[in-house]
Formats: C-alpha cells, structure tokens, sequence
C-alpha cells in the first residue's frame, strides 16, 4: 500500500494527477508504465519529462502508449485523420521552446528504440482513461477515470480518478469472461486488439519529425510536396473518398469531376468558418450542374428556403433547372434589385416565406449565378441584396452563399472582393479565419499589381488563399467536356 490519495480531482496540487504519477516513475520500484488515453499532447509530457527521463534510466523500464478517439457526433465512422492531424496541428499552435525540443528529441530516442510503444485503439471510440504503474509481476498502482494524457488533464482541468493501491486488484488475471476485469486485464485487452495500428515510425516521422521541434530535412521537392499538401490536403481527401462512396439516387447526374467539386463545394458551405463558394469553372464545364446539385441538396433533401438571384436573361433556365430537381423556390433577377417597386415585392415574399416556414430565414441558400454583375458595392442591386441577408426581419443568421461566375475579375481584383464581400454580409475581416485582418486592404494591394501584370497571374498567386472559398476548374483539362 502507499499513501497515495483515493481520489485525484486536480483540485490542488496535492489532488494532481501530475503529483501522483511523479514520485511513483522516479521510485525505481516500477519498470513499466501503461496508459490507454482518448487524446496525447507535447506540454502533457512535458511535464512529466523529469519523471519519465528518471523512469527510462532504469535500462528494464518500458512505456506503453495507447490513443484513442473520443467519441462525437459524426456519421458511424472514425476519423481516420485522428490522431495525426490533430497532434500537428496543436503542435503548430505551440511556441517555439527549446524544452518543447527536448521531449521531442526524448520521444523520437525511445520511439526508435521501441523502449516507448504507441498504438492507436481502431475498434471502436476509447472514452475510458488509465494509467497502470508497475508490471504484472510488481506492486503495481492502477488510475482510471476521467483525465487523457495531456497538460490539462495532468494539472488544469477539473477531472476525476480513482487510484487503487491494491496491486492484487491491479493486475488480477480474469479467469472467466463473465468475471470484473482488473485494471491490467482490461489495458492488454484493449492493448493486444487486432484491429490496433502500430504507431511510433508514424508518429517520429509524419509528427514529430515535420513539426518546428523536429530534426527531420527534406529535399527542396519533398518540400514543395509537403507544402501544396497543406494548401489543397483537404481536396485530395474529398476526392479520395469520392472514389469508393456508394452513389445515391439524384436527378442531377454529373461526371466525375464535376461530383468532386460539388463535394468541395459542400465542405465550404457546410464550414462555420467559411459559409459560402464560388464556383468560377471556365465556361462550358458545368457550373449549372454543379449549383442544381447543391439547391437539390439544400432545398430537396434538407427542405432550406432557396433563392436564385440572376441575370434576368437566365431566369426562365433556373426556373426550369429548379423543376428538375422538384425544389420550390423564387427566381429573382439582379435588376430587380435595383427597381424600388420591384424590391419592396422581393421583400413581401421573403416575409411570406419567413412567416410559413420551420427555418428561421427565408434564405438559407442564396444562389447567384453571373455573380459578377454584383462587383459593385455602390450599386443599388448590391446594397438591396446585402440589406436582405443582414435584416433579421428576412435572416436571422447569414445564409450560405453560393456564387457562379467564370469571369469573377473585370475591372481589377476588387471585382471579386467585393463579391466575398457581399457574400459575408459585408464583412471585409471575413479572412481573419486564415490569418488576413481584412480582405480590402489585402486585395488593394494587389490591386496595384493587377494593373500591371497579366490578371492570370494575379489570381494563380491568390488562389492559395482563395481555394478556401473557390473550386476554380479550367477548359485544359477537361476538353472533352462541354456544356
């Protein structure tokens, strides 16, 4: 027995999951530490360097890792991203230390040797924590409860564990499989499933080794693979999941590519973050299809409110585009918008459409397809339109919205700011997500430029930034298509 306290609750620092675990890895009583753990975090090993470093002095001590996923809502799958992604980029979030650098180096040394062992748990979601000090042969010390393997969980959030001191409770070897498991027969289990991904070369290289604290080198073209990666990573995934999703029924049929960009268009739509797209496809390569698709997934399939907004040219095509898709929805043109009798009836039917429907706004899609005769924010039609969706008399929350155009650049660069701009219900920070404080000043900037270089090049240089807002596909590589 020890004078370990019942129960640790980060309370004090006497109640510290940290102040526990510290004198039982620096004893030398123990060779083996076990922790099954829903998530794992560098300042959490931090702090328990000193500890750990005294606990792999002992040339008989091993560590074993086992990470899970915690469960969230999402639809009957994990995610297969966790943990990599999400330990990247906290690493990213962290400031440079030399001790951060330290526990790296500790880390990538005794995942090398195998001395620490990482596997991830893919059965199923790993809720549960536990942390079992000694071996089967020793006096061990089991913790379950609720803290994962982090800095919070170690020393800041209100948590709550159970410490048994009893190692015949421990590392009792159930018989029967009706019988309690003991904290050690429940750990290999888990430990020794099948399904379990061995983890330490992905985690020294993918990791730790890419990370500002690692001390990988990479030749100048696995750089530049490295970094178009980060820029366009969550497009390839899409389209990799595209290849092996089963389709489902649709009165939209599209090809290949333009299903891919219907789905990059989506995950803009559907980000909290982001909220809108722009489709600027060259002509020809069905930008129509991929705009029915998404109304049929709005207004069939979730039954939103949507409303299309175009030239006045194009009315009688989306009305017979929205047909196709048996989705009810007023068409209005962009002149419309610029008639004052004619706006105040657009506004009577949006108050009817608010006051019958479940939604509480009677745009929760807004469509507008040539969206570059909206490049002026002085119009009438633009400011009519922003009124709309900012009132909460017609939108009480800021629609999506989704922008069709393959010449979103006419008179300059601004052309197309101001398109984002309407689009966020004139919100000139909307890029602060990514790191820009406002949008006009970036794209003034370039502005100058523009005027004297060719505009292709303008937005090959911008579309880094605007690729988290535009699925942009030219005639080159797609010639057989038209539309």
């Amino acid at each position: 027995m020890t004078d370990n306290p019942k129960i640790l609750d980060n309370s004090t620092s006497q109640f510290q999951l940290k102040t526990c675990l510290t004198p039982l890895l620096t004893s030398n009583k123990y060779t083996e530490l076990s922790v099954a753990t829903g998530y794992w975090d560098l300042p959490g090993m931090l702090e328990l360097l000193p500890a750990m470093e005294a606990f792999l002095g002992n040339p008989l001590s091993r560590i074993r890792f086992l990470i899970g996923e915690e469960p969230k809502i999402r639809i009957n799958q994990l995610d297969t991203a966790f943990p990599e992604r999400f330990i990247r980029d906290d690493l990213k979030e962290l400031p440079f230390k030399p001790e951060y650098q330290d526990v790296a180096r500790f880390l990538s040394l005794h995942l090398q040797s195998e001395r620490i062992r990482v596997r991830l748990y893919k059965k199923g979601f790993l809720h549960a924590k536990c942390y079992i000090i000694g071996s089967d042969k020793e006096n061990s010390i089991g913790i379950i409860g609720s803290s994962n393997f982090t800095r919070s969980g170690l020393i800041g959030n209100t948590e709550l564990n159970d410490v048994e001191s009893d190692h015949r409770i421990v590392n009792y070897i159930t018989k029967e499989a009706d019988q309690d498991p003991s904290h050690r027969s429940w750990f290999d289990k888990l430990w020794d499933d099948e399904m379990n991904t061995p983890w330490n070369q992905q985690f020294m290289t993918d990791v730790l080794g890419v990370s500002q604290f690692g001390d990988l080198t990479y030749s100048p073209y696995e750089m530049y693979i490295r970094i178009l990666y980060e820029i366009y990573g969550d497009d390839i995934e899409i389209e990799e999941k595209l290849k092996a999703d089963s389709k489902f029924e649709s009165r939209v049929t599209l090809t290949l590519f333009q299903e891919e960009s219907y789905r990059k268009v989506m995950a803009k739509l559907t980000n909290g973050k982001i909220g809108m797209c722009f489709v600027a496809d060259s002509v020809g390569l069905g930008k129509s299809y991929v705009a029915r698709k998404v109304i049929e997934e709005f207004g069939y399939y979730k039954r939103k409110n949507v409303v299309v907004v175009c030239p006045a040219s194009l009315r009688q095509d989306w009305l017979s585009h929205l047909k196709e898709v048996t989705v009810n929805a007023p068409v209005f043109s962009i002149t419309e918008f610029s008639q004052e009798n004619s706006f105040r009836d657009i506004q009577e039917k949006l108050k009817g459409i608010k006051l019958t429907s479940k939604s509480n706004n009677a745009i929760d899609l807004l469509l507008i397809d040539e969206s570059h005769n909206l490049k002026t924010q002085g119009s009438k039609s633009f400011q009519n339109l922003l009124q709309l969706i900012t009132d909460p008399q017609y939108c009480s929350t800021l629609p999506k919205v989704l922008m069709l155009s393959a010449t979103p650049v006419n008179n300059g660069i601004k052309d197309l700011a101001n398109q984002i701009i309407l689009a966020r219900g004139g919100d000139e920070k909307f890029f602060r997500h990514f790191g820009i404080p406002n949008i006009l000043s970036l794209f003034s900037t370039t502005q100058k430029d523009f005027k004297l270089r060719d505009s292709e090049e303008i937005f090959a240089d911008l579309y880094p930034i605007l690729n988290k807002i535009m699925v942009k596909r030219t005639r080159q590589g797609f010639p057989q298509y038209t539309y």
